[in-house]
């Protein structure tokens, strides 16, 4: 960008404003302007500058970014990444991209400028040490999206936020190992050089907009996620790094900062964003403009809480094909998991008919629900709801994970799975949901018509704590599909099939299995009543079960080669030096 062009900047929210939407403006002696030369002068002005890049980094983490990472795995289905027929043009991919490198070219110009600036030298590395953060989180979700993306450290003029990155790029092992290396650089950066972790309640805590920030934590806590990434595919580092993802999990952990909310529910909500359990999150406020789609998507529809995108796979609830009894056998979800009562709704919107957690579920409508408004939003793509990125949940599985490819199933590994899973058990005594019964105003299935009582999520023995006696192969699945229960809808589900390799990820995608109905005579039965409340008959609940050695349709098509996505079109149009990834 050259220097002759100018940037409006609007009071305070100059930061969020920058590189966004007003890249090309020409001089307008109307407003205040001023060069980006001119802005960059003292202390605050900096700060201003690296509320910029967070500001930007909004934009990254909405639909195209959970969808990415979550839809078409082996827990979650929609309609849009679902069938694997998808091309270079496909909008969440430009979206993903797009603002993905606008957070790099932000905090690269924010490096750039920050640097000559006189003011304290602690402060000013926390700064930086922020802005590496943040660079460093985008190189690690594009890479795993995309392959070996295109390297960008530096602000150069003939640079362009309409996705021209610059540097050379393939999809060869060696250029992916140069992005960690960049990621790692980052990284370590930012570990020496953060500001101490904080969160919401602790005495002397800081605002919410300050916790939501880059600290120590975060840095280590990312840090033992890459580890434990480029020791699987496609870099099969191996053992040196499964060591250092156990070396930063344990790290967190004995840092003592972090501990598991007691209540699952509440981990997401408005009202306890910021607790001891998330270690970095995107800070969203509806009303100060700064909202999200965080829950509005990925809820269900009913009970007015969001568009109902996506859906579990029909194998989390899976019911025996010619069963003598309709029971749910589900070795992945167990039926009496709190979670799966909190994440889920088994719901019919052209009956207008919800059950929550029956036991004889139509399976193809199981619509998720997770993240929980305490009141309707604003509207589902402006929510408060804030994305937890990281948390100390998923730095217990890291720690369990790397020592059971370091040395089998060990007691420390069994001791930090446990952990999660002994949460889990103790229920949702803060939520509640409605009970089993069907409500739906369309029909008098009740008399007199009420809606089913409120009930709190009671404690379990599911899912129990593991004991010796697994293999390294049981208990390595056995820590993947913890994984999915406890993380699902979080971003994170395609990453951690991807990082098994090629083999590991077709076996689970194409794990759902295809559903039949239940004939009529089989299923549960409602009593009907007329207007005078007397009995008239009764009517079956549809029923779904699975198939035996089927896959489910959406899932056919899936290969190997959409364990990346395809690189944007546009993104290929504008920069020759790009190569489009394998099978697209």
């Amino acid at each position: 960008m050259k220097n002759s062009k100018y940037i409006i900047f609007k009071g305070l929210f100059v930061a969020g404003l920058l590189f966004n939407s007003c890249m090309d403006l020409e001089e307008d002696t109307t407003k205040t302007t001023l060069t980006l030369d001119a802005y960059y002068q003292d202390e605050g002005q900096a700060q201003g500058g690296l509320n910029g890049v967070y500001s930007s980094l909004r934009d990254y983490f909405r639909n195209h970014y959970f969808l990415m990472g979550t839809e078409g795995t082996l827990a979650i289905y929609g309609n849009r990444l679902q069938n694997y027929n998808y091309n270079s043009t496909n909008q969440y991919f430009i979206n993903n991209w797009r603002t993905g490198y606008r957070v790099i070219y932000n905090a690269n110009l924010f490096l750039n400028k920050v640097e000559p600036i006189e003011m304290d030298t602690d402060l000013k590395n926390s700064m930086i040490a922020e802005a590496r953060f943040l660079r460093g989180l985008i190189y690690f979700n594009l890479t795993q999206f995309f392959g070996g993306v295109p390297i960008v450290t530096e602000v150069d003029e003939e640079y362009e936020i309409s996705l021209k990155p610059n540097g050379e790029r393939d999809n060869k092992v060696a250029h992916i190992e140069k992005v960690y290396e960049q990621i790692i650089a980052d990284l370590e950066f930012a570990e020496i050089h953060s500001r101490p972790s904080y969160y919401s309640g602790e005495e002397n805590a800081l605002s919410d907009i300050e916790i939501s920030k880059a600290t120590v934590g975060a840095a280590k806590s990312l840090l033992a996620k890459v580890y434990l990434t480029m020791a699987g595919w496609p870099l099969n580092k191996g053992a040196s790094h499964y060591q250092k993802a156990k070396d930063y999990a344990q790290q967190v952990i004995d840092s003592g900062h972090y501990t598991l909310l007691d209540d699952y529910s509440q981990l997401f909500t408005p009202a306890n964003e910021n607790n001891q359990e998330v270690i970095f999150n995107i800070e969203y406020k509806s009303l100060i403009d700064q909202g999200a789609d965080w829950g509005g998507w990925q809820n269900a529809k009913v009970l007015d809480e969001g568009y109902g995108r996506f859906k579990l796979h029909p194998s989390f609830y899976s019911l025996e094909e010619n069963s003598d009894a309709l029971v749910p056998t589900n070795p992945h979800f167990d039926a009496t998991d709190p979670r799966r009562a909190y994440v889920s709704v088994d719901w019919d919107p052209k009956k207008g008919e919800a059950y929550f957690n029956r036991e004889q579920p139509d399976l193809n409508k199981i619509e998720t629900w997770k993240f929980r408004h305490v009141a309707p939003p604003l509207s589902y793509n402006v929510t408060d709801i804030n994305c937890v990125v990281l948390r100390y949940a998923d730095v217990l599985m890291i720690y369990a994970e790397a020592e059971n490819e370091l040395n089998g199933p060990t007691q420390e590994a069994l001791d930090k799975l446990n952990l999660v899973r002994a949460r889990a058990r103790k229920g949702m005594p803060a939520v509640t949901i409605p009970g089993n019964t069907p409500y739906n105003p369309a029909d008098l299935t009740q008399c007199p018509l009420v809606i089913p009582e409120a009930k709190s999520i009671s404690p379990s023995n599911e899912p129990a704590d593991l004991s010796s006696g697994l293999t390294q192969e049981e208990l390595r699945e056995t820590i993947m599909y913890d994984r999915v229960k406890e993380l699902m809808m979080e971003g994170w589900d395609k990453h951690d099939l991807i990082r098994m390799g090629p083999e590991a990820f077709m076996k689970y995608v194409k794990f759902p299995k295809a559903t039949k109905t239940v004939k009529a005579k089989d299923r549960p039965k409602i009593p009907l009543f007329n207007a005078d409340c007397e009995q008239t008959g009764e009517k079956s609940i549809k029923t779904t079960i699975i198939k035996a050695n089927t896959v489910n349709a959406s899932n056919k098509a899936a290969s190997a080669h959409n364990m990346w996505y395809p690189i944007p079109q546009i993104a290929l149009d504008a920069n020759k030096n790009l190569e489009q990834n394998p099978g697209y």
